[in-house]
């Protein structure tokens, strides 16, 4: 598959230089045979790949891994997207977690560290830092 520069560029900036998600949106453009030489070609098969395809796929089975019962991933789901709109980088202590996500103390810090590893958040033990994350994974939490 040929690209020109502006799609490279898009690309590039649309997930932050990740090799995983240029990649991965490559593929799904190959298997579609779809040309990506415009902006709105881009943009579309990108929200496709987020709402069901390999993106979407890639972030429900991280959360699943992280949060396997179904009710506490949609309370964690919850508190990121609420977090992430919150200015700067905020930071929630560990005993807010526990209350809002209303499961047992290994449980958290399981779940926790489970999305420091990922880098979704920093935890140092008493406070949680949400972080920015990848333009994918905002939109993903948006959507």
């Amino acid at each position: 598959m040929r690209l020109n520069d502006e799609t490279r560029d898009l690309l590039l900036q649309q997930f932050d230089s990740s090799p995983f998600f240029v990649s991965t949106l490559l593929q799904a453009a190959r298997e579609r045979n779809l040309a990506l030489e415009t902006y709105v070609a881009c943009e579309q098969l990108y929200v496709d790949e987020l709402m069901g395809g390999r993106i979407g796929r890639h972030f429900a089975a991280l959360l699943e891994e992280i949060a396997p019962q179904s009710e506490t991933r949609r309370s964690l789901l919850r508190i990121l997207f609420e977090s992430r709109d919150s200015a700067g980088h905020p930071k929630v202590s560990f005993a807010a977690w526990l209350k809002r996500l209303e499961i047992e103390v290994n449980e958290l810090e399981r779940i926790l560290h489970g999305l420091h590893v990922h880098e979704l958040i920093n935890w140092d033990g008493a406070m949680v830092e949400i972080l920015s994350g990848s333009t994918a994974w905002a939109d993903y939490l948006e959507a």
